[in-house]
């Protein structure tokens, strides 16, 4: 990167910045060189962040500050193998609040979710991607996002399950629907495409039922608004949920190398058949005039 970058304060697009350690002779770019950087716009991807030195690096970036970033990609690739907290250096990382779309790649920390990934801190968020996530066993409560229009989960190659803690009812279950709740809490409330791919070690994808209260009559608390489903490289997935098997939003359902789960749509096709499109690697079975 360019001498005295970090000294740009009006620099409004800065597309991509690398974060190093200077081992190859360049001049290093840390994460403290955002610091100043406050008038920052548009989208915003770091790559490198197994380069990160240590929290306080991390802190000192103020992304969360950034208020004009509409899109951040946390990719923490090209690491030089010097190993760091990455779950700390990820928490440290907080998005703006109004930030729209949000990649995170390559993370090879612990299984902890960072604590902004919620509903308070990212109300806007409407795109997410998560991919090569390396040591996640299970999947963030991304349901709970009221804006997430679109979700891309590729490359998890640890999950073995996808269950309630993904639609982020796990913890919030009893409150969601107690008897003294005054509406039910929907589940990916505003999404509307989902994708998974390779996802190599993914068997059950947990069908969730609602406990037995007075909200138990209420349809749809779970992607109501869904219309595009693709699976890809998804090789031992056994079934769909019962609760994506009813929704009549649905209209396009892709489905690509997965040999168990092409031969349980087939099976199922007369449960599906509401579905308008429904393509197994890459022929209709299903496809609608309109």
């Amino acid at each position: 990167m360019p001498k005295g970058m970090q000294r740009l304060t009006c620099l409004r697009t800065l597309k991509e910045v690398v974060v190093s350690n200077g081992s190859n002779g360049y001049q290093a770019f840390t994460l403290a060189d955002l610091s100043n950087l406050s008038c920052l716009r548009g989208d915003l991807k770091i790559r490198g962040l197994g380069n990160a030195a240590d929290v306080t690096e991390a802190r000192k970036a103020k992304l969360h500050t950034k208020k004009d970033l509409v899109g951040l990609t946390l990719n923490f690739d090209f690491s030089t193998g010097r190993m760091c907290d990455e779950d700390v250096i990820l928490e440290a990382l907080q998005p703006p609040c109004n930030v729209e779309r949000l990649d995170i790649r390559c993370f090879n920390g612990p299984v902890l979710f960072p604590s902004w990934l919620n509903s308070s801190t990212l109300p806007l968020l409407k795109h997410v991607t998560i991919g090569n996530c390396r040591n996640w066993i299970l999947l963030p409560p991304l349901g709970e996002l009221p804006s997430l229009e679109s979700l891309q989960i590729i490359n998890m190659t640890k999950v073995k399950k996808v269950g309630s803690e993904f639609l982020g009812l796990a913890k919030e279950e009893r409150q969601a629907f107690s008897p003294s709740s005054s509406s039910p809490m929907i589940a990916f409330p505003s999404l509307k495409s989902l994708r998974f791919s390779n996802m190599v070690e993914w068997k059950h994808w947990i069908n969730y039922e609602i406990p037995s209260t007075r909200f138990a009559e209420v349809e749809n608390v779970i992607m109501p608004r869904l219309q595009s489903l693709e699976l890809q490289e998804c090789h031992r997935l056994k079934a769909l949920p019962h609760f994506l098997l009813g929704l009549t939003s649905l209209k396009e359902l892709s489905i690509v190398r997965c040999p168990n789960l092409s031969e349980y749509c087939r099976k199922e096709l007369p449960r599906i058949s509401h579905i308008p499109n429904i393509r197994i690697d890459g022929v209709y079975v299903q496809r609608s005039s309109h």
